[in-house]
């Protein structure tokens, strides 16, 4: 005969395992209220903030961002001279681009052929001279003369002579010759064309009204390592608003009197224009 004592402790270990079972079966489904009433409770400033996805593309994009400006930003001063040669030939190769597309096309044909022996000949006098030459003038030549403050003093004294010295004397007249070499023409005939330009088309005056400003800012707030990119930017960019200036019928010189000032350097895009 079993014991009063082990019935009741069977019965009550049975008891206790029905009653776990369902309890077992529950348990997720509590669980899931029981978040759900946290989720409801608790304050949106106390949650975990969740990126949707437009704004985690928006963060990886700019994150990238910043990596190839760090990036191009180091090459430039590691680099100073590869940095500017290429900046200034891209930038050359790009301009005579324009204005091969802009020529008119020979024998009545409408597809254009492009000169690549011409756009290499840019890409060379862009790199050498805006680029490597004028790095040169403004990284070692230019703190010589007038010293490396930004004071008022110092960026007057170098936006002068740059406008009245170096640009009229050697920057012009190196761009009119270049154009006259991958023209075909002499180079007397490059010299004679920019003086006529300077006496009869105001190409200095043109020339003065948008490089003063921008040299005052080359000089003035720009990184010196960063000054060759800002100039071809805005001499790169000043040439596609007159382009499409010009293609949309708002700038127009009938005659060819007037300087338009087209690349930054010059008052014709191309030679073989006129």
């Amino acid at each position: 005969m079993v014991p009063t004592r082990c019935r009741c402790g069977a019965a009550a270990a049975t008891l206790l395992l029905l009653l776990a079972f369902p309890a077992g079966l529950a348990a997720p489904a509590s669980i899931k209220i029981r978040r759900h009433w946290n989720a409801f409770v608790t304050p949106a400033t106390e949650r975990p903030p969740r990126l949707s996805s437009s704004r985690a593309a928006v963060e990886i994009a700019a994150s990238l961002t910043e990596r190839i400006l760090s990036g191009a930003d180091d090459f430039f001063v590691s680099a100073p001279y590869a940095a500017s040669f290429l900046t200034c030939g891209v930038k050359s190769s790009a301009a005579d681009l324009v204005a091969q597309t802009k020529a008119p096309a020979e024998d009545g044909n409408t597809q254009r052929s492009i000169n690549l022996q011409r756009n290499v000949a840019y890409i060379l006098y862009g790199g050498l001279y805006l680029g490597c030459g004028l790095h040169f003038i403004y990284g070692s030549v230019y703190p010589f003369l007038f010293g490396s403050g930004t004071d008022v003093a110092t960026v007057a004294a170098e936006v002068a002579f740059d406008n009245l010295v170096l640009s009229p004397f050697l920057t012009f007249p190196l761009a009119y010759v270049a154009k006259a070499f991958v023209s075909g023409e002499p180079v007397p005939s490059g010299i004679a064309r920019y003086i006529g330009d300077v006496k009869n088309r105001g190409l200095l005056t043109k020339a003065w009204l948008l490089w003063v400003p921008v040299q005052s800012l080359t000089f003035s707030v720009v990184p010196e390592h960063l000054r060759i990119v800002f100039i071809a930017s805005v001499s790169f960019f000043w040439l596609i608003l007159l382009s499409s200036l010009e293609s949309a019928g708002t700038l127009t010189d009938a005659d060819g009197e007037e300087c338009i000032l087209v690349d930054g350097y010059s008052c014709d895009l191309d030679f073989e224009e006129k």
